[in-house]
């Protein structure tokens, strides 16, 4: 199978999901901006082939142009799939549509747009809602997403699958190598993201 996975965003997710569907022997073109990727290149699999392009602001009607040139490099690549994380702004209205024909998988990381991000809150909702609309499959990361997907699209729950995010494994490469582990705290929790009531 070949798959074609296009994100715009959280590099450690996306190249985490390139190495583990290239883990399984599927055949991946990741289809990502350059500058926030780099510094996790040393961890891409060698059977991820990287397709990096320079990632424009949101509202730069050049990112259209990019997503034209984006769309004929995954027809040249010929995929089985397209799979998209969220998506964006010139890649739902103008890339979808040009790649159309492919079956479509994304990744619902937000339902509704969450207040944490500026540029969450400046894309209309209906943008992204979009990929959501056209896709064939979803995939969430949690229950209370899947209820929300459900509610707000009316979709089927087999529409709809739950993979819960799991390790980052790239981070294993930064670890402390001297042995030493951390003190036990009972009182300590760590937690990357939010701690804001959207995230359930």
């Amino acid at each position: 199978m070949r798959v074609a996975l296009v994100s715009y965003y959280d590099p450690e997710v996306t190249l985490a999901e390139a190495n583990a569907l290239a883990a399984q022997g599927v055949q991946v073109l990741l289809v990502a901006p350059r500058a926030p990727l780099t510094p996790y290149l040393h961890a891409l699999s060698p059977a991820v082939e990287p397709h990096l392009f320079g990632g424009r602001r949101w509202r730069d009607p050049l990112g259209a142009r990019d997503v034209w040139q984006l769309a004929a490099a995954i027809k040249r690549w010929q995929p089985d799939v397209l799979h998209v994380q969220q998506g964006q702004l010139w890649f739902n209205l103008i890339g979808l549509p040009l790649l159309a024909k492919y079956p479509l998988v994304t990744t619902v990381h937000d339902v509704i747009s969450h207040p944490g991000g500026g540029y969450a809150r400046r894309t209309p909702q209906w943008i992204w809602d979009i990929a959501m609309r056209r896709s064939d499959q979803l995939i969430v990361q949690g229950r209370a997403l899947q209820q929300q997907l459900m509610e707000r699209h009316h979709l089927s729950a087999e529409k709809i699958h739950l993979v819960p995010h799991g390790q980052l494994g790239i981070y294993a490469d930064w670890a402390q190598t001297d042995g030493a582990s951390p003190p036990a705290d009972d009182d300590r929790i760590l937690f990357f993201g939010r701690i804001w009531p959207y995230k359930g």
